[in-house]
């Protein structure tokens, strides 16, 4: 019973591997993780800085894991890159994301 079930699972393995392209559904092959880095303005409003938190974009949320040193994707674990996106509220559209501990 336990040969009939592996090449049932193999079969499905090929069929989905040829449907998607061999790609991870998640990322499509191209793991990017999205980071927003928060700044703020300075009182004088002529120069910004860092606050020190950083968010997991809306558009990464459920597709990589939240650590933000090693992120991966969620589908197939594959290492992302990271783009870090320089964010200060207030500034420019509303952008959300979910918040990452400090390390």
């Amino acid at each position: 019973m336990t040969g009939t079930l592996r090449t049932r699972l193999a079969k499905l393995e090929r069929v989905v591997c040829d449907t998607t392209g061999g790609r991870c559904p998640t990322c499509q092959g191209e793991p990017q993780a999205v980071f927003l880095v928060m700044h703020e303005l300075a009182l004088d409003r002529k120069s910004i800085r860092a606050t020190g938190d950083v968010y997991l974009a809306d558009q990464s949320i459920g597709k990589f894991t939240e650590d933000r040193h090693d992120p991966r994707c969620l589908g197939c674990g594959a290492k992302a890159r990271k783009a870090l996106v320089m964010y200060t509220p207030g500034v420019g559209p509303e952008r959300t994301g979910k918040k990452l501990v400090s390390a």
